[in-house]
C-alpha cells in the first residue's frame, strides 16, 4: 500500500516538474526527470501534511490525502493546456522506458543489484543509527500517535533537538497514511530511495555532459562506495541534504547554461524544501539564494534578469513559508549552535584538532580513495572554478565549509573530539555528491 503514497507523490512532482520547466522538460534526461519528480514530489507531499498538523494539530489521515490527492488534480487542471498542446513531452513520455534501447538493459541490471546491496546494508542497521530512533524516527511516531504535535517541541528531552526542521519525518508520516503495519519499514525505504536515487542522479546528469566515459563512471563509483551506502542508510537527514544539494546546483547550473528563467521556477522550489530539512539545509538554502540573487542582479544586458528574479523569488517564497511558520512560530530556539559561539574560543589547538580529523577521514579506506580523487580533479583545474559560469558553485563550497570550520572552532558547548567523530563523516557524505559534480565538468 505504501507504494500509493510513493506513486502521488511522483505524480504530484512530475506536474510542478512540467509546470515550472515547460518545454525545458525536454532537457533532462529521462531517469533524472524521473528521480526529480519523486523526490520533489515527496518534498511537496511532506510540506502539505505539515501544514495539515498546524490547522488540525495531530494526524489526519482522510484530510492528509485528500489534500493531497486534490493537489494532484489541480496541477493536472493549470498543466491540461501544456498537454494539450504538446508544449512539453506527452504522458506517455513521462516514465524512463519511453527512450528505452536494448542496452538500457544493462544499466537496469546494474541499478537492480545496486538497489539490492543497498537493501542488505540497510537490514544491518534497520531501525537506523542512534540519532535516527533518537531524533527522526521518534518524532515520526510521535506525529503519529500522540493527540497533539506540540509536545515535540515542550516534552522530548533537549538531545531531540525540538528546533530541527522536520522534513523527513513528514515524508515518513504522509507515506504512513498508506501502511496497517509497523512504521519502521516506512524509514528505511525512504532513505534507500534517497541514497540510490542520489548517486543515480549523479550518473544521469554526469551522462548528459559526455556519454558513457570518465564523467559516468566517476557518479557509478561513488554510488557503489561502500561508505555512501552505509551512511546513507542510517536513516538520518544527511542523505536528503545530499540529494536536494545536488538538485539545487544542478539546476544553477542549468539556468546559466540555458538562460532560461524557468530553470529558477525548480531551484526556488527546491532551495524552500532544502531548507526545511535540518538546520544546515537552511543554511546552504540561505547562502545560494544570496548568491543566484546576486548573480542576477550583476547580470547586465542580460534579458531575462527581471523575469529570472521574480520567477525565483515566488517559487522560493511558496516553500519557505512553512519553513517560516516553523522556525518563528512553532519551534523553539536553537540552544547548540549559537548560543554558544564565542571568539575566544578560537585556538591553534582546536584547529589542528579539526584539522587532523579532516585529514584522518579524506585519507581514511573506508572511502576507497573517493576523496582523494575528487581533491585530485579540483586541485588540478582550480583556475576554472572561478570562471563567470562555475562562480556560484565555487563561491558556494568556501562560504559553507567556511562557516562549518568556525561552528566546529567557536562552539564550545560539545567535546570537540566526540563532535567529530559522531558528524564529520556525515558532513562529508552530504556534500560528496555535490563536490563531484562541480569537480567533473571542470575537466
Amino acid at each position: 500500500m505504501i507504494a500509493i503514497g510513493y506513486f502521488l507523490s511522483f505524480l504530484l512532482g512530475r506536474l510542478t516538474l512540467d509546470r515550472c520547466l515547460k518545454e525545458n522538460v525536454r532537457l533532462l534526461h529521462p531517469c533524472a526527470a524521473a528521480l526529480l519528480a519523486l523526490v520533489s514530489g515527496l518534498g511537496l507531499s511532506a510540506l502539505l501534511t505539515f501544514l495539515t498538523f498546524v490547522a488540525l494539530d495531530s494526524f489526519h489521515r482522510p484530510v492528509i490525502i485528500l489534500i493531497n490527492i486534490s493537489a494532484v488534480i489541480i496541477f493536472l487542471f493549470f498543466n491540461r493546456n501544456l498537454y494539450i498542446h504538446k508544449t512539453i513531452m506527452p504522458l506517455t513520455d513521462w516514465l524512463p522506458w519511453s527512450k528505452f534501447r536494448w542496452f538500457h538493459f544493462l544499466y537496469i541490471l546494474l541499478g537492480v543489484f545496486i538497489l539490492g546491496v543497498t537493501y542488505v546494508i540497510a537490514l544491518t542497521h534497520p531501525y537506523g543509527e542512534w540519532d535516527a530512533w533518537a531524533i527522526w524516527n521518534l518524532k515520526t511516531r510521535f506525529l503519529i500517535t500522540s493527540d497533539s504535535w506540540n509536545i515535540i517541541f515542550t516534552d522530548l528531552h533537549y538531545h531531540t533537538h525540538p528546533d530541527y526542521p522536520l522534513l523527513l519525518p513528514f515524508f515518513n508520516t504522509w507515506i504512513y497514511c498508506f501502511s496497517a503495519e509497523n512504521l519502521h519499514p516506512i524509514p528505511m525505504i525512504t532513505n534507500i530511495i534517497f541514497v540510490t536515487g542520489c548517486g543515480g542522479f549523479l550518473c544521469c546528469i554526469l551522462y548528459q555532459i559526455k556519454k558513457f566515459s570518465f564523467p559516468f563512471l566517476m557518479g557509478l563509483i561513488m554510488l557503489t562506495t561502500p561508505s555512501y551506502l552505509y551512511l546513507g542508510t542510517f536513516q538520518y537527514a544527511d542523505s536528503l541534504i545530499a540529494f536536494f544539494l545536488l538538485i539545487n546546483l544542478y539546476l544553477i547550473t542549468m539556468f546559466q547554461n540555458t538562460k532560461e528563467a524557468s530553470w529558477l521556477n525548480m531551484l526556488g522550489l527546491s532551495l524552500g524544501l532544502t531548507a526545511f530539512i535540518k538546520n544546515e539545509g537552511l543554511l546552504m538554502a540561505l547562502i545560494l539564494m544570496f548568491l543566484v540573487s546576486v548573480y542576477i542582479l550583476l547580470g547586465k544586458g542580460n534579458p531575462v534578469r527581471k523575469a529570472a528574479a521574480k520567477h525565483l523569488l515566488l517559487t522560493f517564497f511558496i516553500t519557505f513559508v512553512p519553513v517560516l511558520i516553523f522556525k518563528v512560530f512553532i519551534a523553539p530556539p536553537n540552544d547548540d549552535i549559537l548560543p554558544n559561539i564565542n571568539a575566544s574560543n578560537f585556538t591553534a589547538e582546536r584547529f589542528q584538532i579539526l584539522y587532523n580529523a579532516v585529514i584522518t577521514e579524506i585519507f581514511h579506506e573506508k572511502w576507497c580513495y573517493m576523496w582523494i580523487i575528487i581533491l585530485a580533479l579540483l586541485i588540478s583545474r582550480i583556475w576554472r572554478a572561478f570562471n563567470r559560469e562555475n562562480t556560484i558553485l565555487s563561491v558556494f563550497f568556501i562560504i559553507y565549509s567556511s562557516a562549518i570550520v568556525c561552528i566546529y572552532v567557536l562552539n564550545g558547548k560539545a567535546d570537540l573530539f566526540w563532535w567529530l567523530e559522531t558528524s564529520l563523516s556525515r558532513i562529508l557524505f552530504s556534500i560528496l555528491p555535490a563536490l563531484v559534480f562541480f569537480g567533473i565538468p571542470l575537466h
